[in-house]
């Protein structure tokens, strides 16, 4: 056997070396890691997306102080926590195949129970289109109930800024509306459980797509605990497009002398009986070139044009505030 030179008996105590040293440092690296994986548990939340959606409506409890919810064309409902500083996912639960869900049509508070919310979801009303549902939760949001219903709704589609069209009774909160786009007037009487279509009513749709774009109860109409008599409809049509009834539903009269050429997309009722309507020359949010605010006597029938100056556009939306009649 060949006796090995000084030369190679060198390399190869320094390549034992270096192969000492990388499995060592191998040995150490693999042991900071699994310490630093044990110690640092995964603290997983939401992304906050600046935009990339349009907010469709915002709605405040009208008796509690600090209960606002905002609904989306596409990305669901949010409730706004004061304590954070921040608007809470209440939808984030909906899965794949409840997308549909995520456009929010219409959303309604109780003023009786303030741990209720009412949702109607569905994104589109096209023949593709899955049917809507009504997500009922009292608990303000934490959980919820689905109800299916046999028709559409559209989140995501034109007229998607009007409302509210889905509205409780605030005086029997377990009767609540909905206005449909294509298939009328609905009607629940268990808080939303199951939903039966008031046939008295007279529009089924209307050539925009859009149909029933608001309702509004007139709680003095009423008493505590007994179906509300006086409910107004904006229907998005520019003929007849303000309806009324005064038995809580069981017939429904077009008002008289009332708008013509514009289309209902919001109402504000004070508590002294004046009802606001904002009005455009199409449902919005795109193509609308002019409109009008009118106020409508509750009490006497009587309407006043009080249209601010305009520039381009309609009038999408109106409110009043409850500590100052008249503002």
């Amino acid at each position: 056997m060949s006796s090995m030179s000084l030369t190679d008996r060198s390399r190869i105590a320094i390549l034992l070396a270096m192969s000492l040293m990388t499995a060592s440092a191998i040995s150490a690296t693999t042991a900071r890691t699994s310490a630093f994986a044990q110690a640092q548990a995964y603290n997983w939340r939401n992304v906050t997306i600046k935009g990339g959606g349009f907010v469709s409506g915002i709605v405040f409890h009208p008796t509690e102080q600090g209960i606002v919810y905002a609904r989306t064309d596409v990305g669901g409902a949010y409730r706004w926590s004061a304590a954070n500083g921040k608007w809470v996912p209440i939808t984030d639960w909906i899965g794949k195949d409840e997308s549909n869900y995520t456009g929010i049509e219409s959303l309604a508070l109780d003023q009786l129970d303030p741990r209720r919310v009412y949702l109607a979801s569905g994104t589109y009303t096209q023949s593709w289109a899955g049917t809507g549902a009504f997500l009922g939760s009292t608990d303000l949001g934490a959980t919820w109930r689905i109800a299916s219903v046999p028709f559409k709704m559209g989140g995501n589609e034109d007229g998607r800024s009007n409302g509210e069209r889905l509205m409780v009774d605030p005086n029997d909160n377990s009767i609540l509306f909905f206005g449909s786009r294509k298939d009328g007037l609905w009607r629940s009487s268990d808080h939303g459980a199951t939903w039966n279509r008031t046939l008295s009513f007279p529009v089924t749709n209307t050539p925009n797509g859009v149909g029933i774009s608001f309702v509004q109860f007139v709680k003095s109409s009423g008493s505590p605990g007994s179906p509300t008599p006086v409910v107004y409809l904006g229907v998005s049509q520019a003929g007849a497009s303000v309806y009324r009834t005064t038995d809580a539903g069981a017939t429904w009269q077009s008002v008289a002398d009332q708008p013509a050429g514009v289309v209902p997309h919001h109402a504000a009722l004070e508590s002294n009986g004046m009802l606001y309507i904002a009005y455009s020359d199409g449902p919005g949010p795109n193509g609308a070139t002019r409109g009008a605010v009118w106020k409508h006597d509750t009490t006497s029938g009587t309407w006043t044009n009080i249209t601010p100056p305009t520039g381009q556009g309609g009038f999408a939306g109106v409110s009043v505030d409850p500590q100052r009649p008249g503002t």
